[in-house]
């Protein structure tokens, strides 16, 4: 099952660049029973990884602005250690609350935008 998962988070961020992460983290959490946190870090790592490569593949047929880029990257690297930070002081019951608020949000933005 974990495999299938993960077939499917990497398709999802090579379609979309997001939202494998979260599949992830929900299978770690619900199926491995992995402890939140660890689940979460783990995710980001796998996902940091699937980035890499779906960037490399990419650049063989998209034009990319490298300087635009870093900077991003850049702002991304800040932010994402910030976040993580903040992710330790909380519990793992508000975390998955917080992140399923901000799923749904995300989806229905798209739905009605």
């Amino acid at each position: 099952m974990i495999y299938l998962g993960s077939l499917l988070a990497g398709v999802i961020n090579g379609l979309f660049a997001s939202g494998a992460g979260q599949i992830v983290v929900f299978l770690f959490i619900y199926l491995l029973h992995i402890q939140t946190h660890t689940a979460r870090a783990t995710s980001v790592f796998l996902m940091c990884l699937v980035t890499v490569i779906t960037f490399i593949r990419y650049l063989t047929f998209v034009e990319i602005k490298i300087n635009q880029t870093i900077l991003v990257g850049l702002i991304g690297l800040v932010c994402g250690v910030i976040g993580s930070k903040i992710m330790k002081k909380i519990e793992s019951n508000y975390l998955n609350l917080i992140s399923g608020v901000v799923i749904a949000g995300f989806a229905i933005y798209n739905i009605v935008r």
